[in-house]
């Protein structure tokens, strides 16, 4: 392909006046771009401050977030090991143990209420197998007052079953 060529030359008509404007146009240039440049510098410098603050801000919230899951982690644990406690010194399963903390729920009764219930019961049985304590006190009356008063009370409290008779019938706990 063939290529031409071409020049133009021109000349105007007041040519130092032209050139002034231009240079003044030139200079105004150049200070409206310094001036920019400035004005982009110190948004350069804001944006890298943000993005410091924003990076400690995420860092910070990522730290919460593994602190909180830690924390579920462990506060997991710590009822199970409770209910495992529990389960053990009552002589059942942590299956129950979570059943009846359900129920509990369910009933609106807190876990400590059941837990110190449970023990208390655990620890009347105990009494009453012993012979002692208030379940073993009240199966000393179990008999109808019109047997007692003939016989006297003491021949009655005598004769009266004993809670070892029933130790084979105690419920387990």
């Amino acid at each position: 392909m063939a290529e031409k060529r071409v020049s133009v030359r021109l000349a105007a008509v007041g040519g130092r006046q032209v050139r002034a404007e231009l240079e003044g146009v030139g200079e105004a240039g150049a200070r409206g771009f310094g001036r920019l440049s400035r004005e982009m510098e110190a948004a350069n410098t804001r944006l890298a401050a943000f993005s410091r603050r924003v990076a400690i801000a995420a860092a910070a919230a990522v730290a919460a977030a593994a602190a909180a899951g830690v924390a579920m982690v462990r506060s997991g644990l710590q009822t199970v090991d409770a209910q495992a406690k529990l389960a053990q010194s009552l002589g059942t399963t942590v299956a129950s143990i979570q059943t009846l903390e359900r129920a509990g729920e369910l009933a609106g009764v807190s876990m400590s209420g059941i837990e110190q219930a449970t023990k208390d019961l655990t620890r009347r049985l105990s009494q009453a197998a012993a012979g002692s304590g208030p379940a073993a006190d009240a199966q000393r009356w179990t008999q109808p007052p019109s047997e007692l008063a003939p016989r006297g009370a003491e021949r009655a409290l005598a004769k009266s079953p004993s809670i070892s008779d029933y130790k084979s019938t105690r419920p387990a706990v």
